[in-house]
């Protein structure tokens, strides 16, 4: 898609959020989808940003990006794009979308994780929801809840949608707000029943964790937590040690770089279809006959796919010999 900016606001020295007119024709898209950006002075840098409007204000879209030090995408968009610019993006995708099964909404963020679940508040009250929307918007430091404001206007218009801003870190004693993490008790007191709840969470992966396992052992339903990851990093340590046998379509090349799959087949010229190198889009699945690697993503594949040997390159590090194909 060929999107023109027509509009840049600056929350904070990090945030930006940027408002998309499309040059063709306006594709739909689902609450908590992204699009991927080509960044770069010559568009080969992808990168995909969350959508933090709304479905129901078709025609326009709105990314909201935070700079990253050392991201090639970020700092591109951050020092390079203005108003007026034309931008380069795929259609909308992801499977972070809001579900409306479950008889309450909980929507819980951190940091630049709040623009997919702020979309989906967007489009819940713009269609009118009359169920409890809970919205648990965390930081460490008040400044960077850069969409506070606009969430005190949807709650003081919206009676169902109960809004509880969280500050982990030092705050001024004028803060009205709670403070800490978000915990069981926080969840319960403002209202929250596990069993009854769908939650809906994107931030740092510690949280998200000890949110699903809070989920879990309160009669939460698995099927009714959902979380978005917004970017994979290289391991730490993979297992990974001395050399190693990658077989692509029947080809052996050496192994001997921690790297992922993807990295690791470009680097030998190798082509492999792929869009955002985050674990998120799933253009670069392949297929896993032999050995292991380390996957960083399984949540993106159901247990049966992972038993099928479904896997996405970018996110899998090899711990064994392996042998991948393209995947059908």
């Amino acid at each position: 898609m060929r999107l023109k900016v027509s509009k840049i606001i600056e929350h904070s020295s990090s945030i930006k959020t940027f408002c998309l007119d499309p040059l063709d024709s306006y594709q739909k898209y689902f609450a908590g989808q992204y699009l991927t950006v080509h960044t770069g002075k010559d568009g080969d840098v992808l990168r995909p940003y969350s959508l933090s409007s709304s479905p129901t204000n078709p025609g326009t879209y709105e990314i909201s990006v935070k700079l990253i030090e050392g991201g090639s995408g970020s700092t591109w968009m951050h020092t390079q794009v203005k108003e007026g610019d034309e931008l380069i993006c795929d259609e909308p995708e992801g499977k972070f979308t809001l579900q409306q099964a479950a008889l309450t909404s909980v929507f819980v963020a951190a940091g630049i994780g709040v623009t997919p679940v702020l979309s989906m508040v967007k489009y819940a009250l713009g269609i009118n929801d009359t169920r409890k929307l809970f919205f648990f918007y965390a930081s460490r430091h008040e400044e960077d809840l850069v969409f506070h404001q606009e969430l005190l206007a949807l709650a003081s218009e919206h009676p169902n949608l109960i809004y509880v801003p969280i500050i982990s870190g030092d705050v001024g004693s004028a803060w009205e707000g709670e403070r800490g993490r978000v915990t069981k008790e926080l969840l319960e007191k403002t209202g929250v029943i596990f069993k009854r709840a769908e939650i809906y969470t994107c931030g740092p992966d510690e949280m998200m964790k000890d949110l699903e396992d809070m989920f879990l052992a309160n009669k939460g339903s698995k099927s009714n937590f959902h979380k978005e990851l917004f970017m994979i990093a290289a391991p730490v340590n993979s297992g990974f040690s001395g050399k190693l046998t990658v077989n692509y379509k029947g080809v052996d090349y050496e192994y001997n770089k921690e790297q992922s799959l993807l990295d690791f087949l470009h680097s030998k010229k190798v082509r492999v279809r792929h869009s955002c190198k985050s674990g998120i889009c799933g253009s670069c699945e392949v297929q896993l006959k032999e050995g292991e690697v380390r996957h960083l993503n399984e949540d993106f594949f159901s247990e049966e796919d992972l038993a099928e040997g479904r896997r996405l390159a970018c996110a899998s590090f090899p711990i064994t010999d392996v042998v991948v194909d393209k995947h059908n």
